[in-house]
């Protein structure tokens, strides 16, 4: 109990602390650079910050080193793993500025511009068959990017996703996720629905009146429920299943998209979708197709990949030692 009541507290003093550089980004910085886009100059000077946290955040530039080096099957290392280190600091440094982007008021004009799709014609060919669609995203730059770039080109998409105050992040961190759902492309009712919050049923209805349904399936759902084991970069992880159960009660056709940044110009952006998934009706089995096809984008282009600061939290000893401590809390605080 001492040790998760330990955790807590921590967690709790280091989120406060982190509320003031949030403050002065998003309430100073951001809104300066706003003003600025589309020319060159805001993502110039959130790389130019990105490479100076390279230098400075030695913590955190070990541990995402360590996991790429020990857990992508290539075992990069030496400037091929510097590199790979440099550019995941450079996707995390703008993920607070990007959910200002996706409410920019032009921001339709800037997509017309910048952005690439590949792979609609896959989600086209599914929307015609008239069940629905399951989409499977991931950290790959903003969440919003995926959901939002569809709506935006005028998709049904209802995505799924933890509510913001259901976050273990500073509270400041909590409003910039909140911004899209209140402001952008997610904003009504149909098109975001909170796991957790009856947001499974509200999917399932969005899906059988053939929406699109997409979820992101890299995140833990809150107090860690709905996890399932599965094979991922030659380890057991435990990732969100329950669009497992969804995609099986529906009959809907499965596939994963995904944004990525063109690294020599920030503006740019290739939003993917995948041919349908190739679904067998068995749970495990389709759990694990669904993850493999994620670990497959993730091994190409590990850079572009949020997950690795936290991906000790997915393996299966981290899974086991908060099972633990949970229940020594439960029948403690049934004595």
């Amino acid at each position: 109990m001492k040790s998760l009541t330990k955790r807590k507290i921590k967690r709790k003093i280091r989120n406060f602390f982190l509320n003031i550089p949030l403050f002065i980004d998003m309430f100073i910085l951001y809104p300066i650079l706003f003003l600025l886009y589309p020319s060159r100059i805001p993502y110039w000077v959130l790389r130019k910050r990105a490479d100076l946290k390279y230098r400075l955040s030695k913590k955190l530039r070990a541990k995402v080193a360590h996991a790429m080096g020990t857990r992508h099957p290539d075992r990069p290392a030496g400037p091929e793993l510097d590199e790979m280190v440099r550019r995941f600091f450079w996707i995390q440094e703008t993920f607070f500025f990007d959910s200002f982007y996706i409410v920019h008021p032009l921001v339709r004009l800037f997509i017309d511009r910048y952005v690439e799709y590949r792979g609609l014609e896959h989600l086209d060919r599914s929307l015609a068959g008239g069940k629905g669609v399951v989409i499977a995203t991931f950290h790959f730059h903003h969440p919003c990017f995926a959901p939002g770039h569809l709506v935006y080109q005028d998709y049904p998409v209802t995505a799924y996703a933890v509510h913001p105050r259901d976050l273990n992040v500073p509270l400041l961190a909590k409003v910039n996720a909140w911004w899209p759902f209140a402001f952008g492309p997610l904003r009504t009712p149909l098109r975001m629905v909170w796991a957790g919050r009856s947001g499974g049923a509200l999917l399932r209805r969005a899906i059988a009146q053939g929406r699109i349904g997409l979820a992101l399936i890299d995140a833990s759902l809150p107090d860690r429920k709905g996890l399932a084991p599965v094979r991922m970069l030659g380890d057991e992880m435990f990732f969100p299943s329950r669009i497992v159960d969804i995609i099986h009660e529906s009959e809907a056709p499965v596939h994963i998209a995904y944004t990525m940044r063109d690294s020599a110009d920030w503006r740019r952006s290739i939003v993917t979708v995948s041919e349908p998934l190739e679904m067998s009706g068995v749970r495990e089995a389709d759990f694990q197709t669904i993850i493999s096809a994620f670990e497959e984008v993730v091994v190409a282009h590990p850079g572009h990949w949020w997950g690795w600061a936290g991906l000790e939290r997915a393996t299966a000893e981290y899974h086991a030692e908060y099972r633990r401590l949970a229940e020594t809390v439960r029948q403690e605080e049934e004595e």
